[in-house]
C-alpha cells in the first residue's frame, strides 16, 4: 500500500487526501487510444481500486463501529438526562452537548468529533471508487470502439 490512513494526524490526512487526488488524476484516458494504452491505464485503475476499495472497507467498518458506539451512548445518557431538560428536544440537545464535550471511554476524543472525521474519509474513498468505476467503463466503450474499428478496418 503506498498510503497508511489508519490513525493518522488531519495534517497527514490532507497529506493523503491530496496524494490520491494526485494519482487518480493523472490515470488520464487519451482521446484515441491504443491497445496498449488500454492495458496500460487498465492495469493502473486496478492498482488503485485494489488500494482504494481496501481503504474503503476499513472506513466504513470505522463508521460504523462508532455509529453504533455514538447510538448506544445516546441510548445510556438518555437515563442520565431524564430528569433535566423540560422537553424531548431538549433532553436530546443535552445529550448531544455532553457527547460533543467528552469523550466516551476508550477513546481521547468526543464521538462526534470521531464520526465527522471518519464520515470525511469515508466519503472521499466513495467518490474515489466512483470516480475509478467511471474511468473503467469510458476504457471498456474505448476498447469495445477499438475492437470495432479494427474489425471494420480488416474488412469482418
Amino acid at each position: 500500500m503506498r498510503y497508511k490512513i489508519e490513525n493518522i494526524t488531519t495534517q497527514e490526512w490532507l497529506e493523503v487526501k491530496q496524494n490520491y487526488t494526485k494519482w487518480i488524476e493523472s490515470i488520464e484516458i487519451p482521446l484515441d487510444p491504443t491497445t496498449t494504452d488500454i492495458k496500460r491505464i487498465n492495469h493502473e485503475l486496478d492498482e488503485i481500486y485494489t488500494e482504494v476499495r481496501i481503504h474503503y472497507a476499513y472506513l466504513e467498518y470505522q463508521y460504523e463501529k462508532y455509529m453504533r458506539m455514538y447510538k448506544h451512548a445516546k441510548t445510556s445518557l438518555y437515563l442520565t438526562f431524564k430528569e433535566s431538560g423540560k422537553t424531548e428536544k431538549e433532553r436530546e440537545a443535552l445529550i448531544y452537548d455532553f457527547l460533543e464535550k467528552n469523550p466516551l471511554p476508550g477513546t481521547k476524543i468526543p464521538i462526534t468529533v470521531i464520526i465527522e472525521m471518519i464520515e470525511e474519509r469515508y466519503l472521499f474513498f466513495k467518490a474515489l471508487i466512483d470516480i475509478i468505476k467511471e474511468k473503467s467503463a469510458k476504457m471498456i466503450t474505448d476498447s469495445a470502439a477499438l475492437k470495432l474499428e479494427t474489425n471494420v478496418t480488416e474488412g469482418r
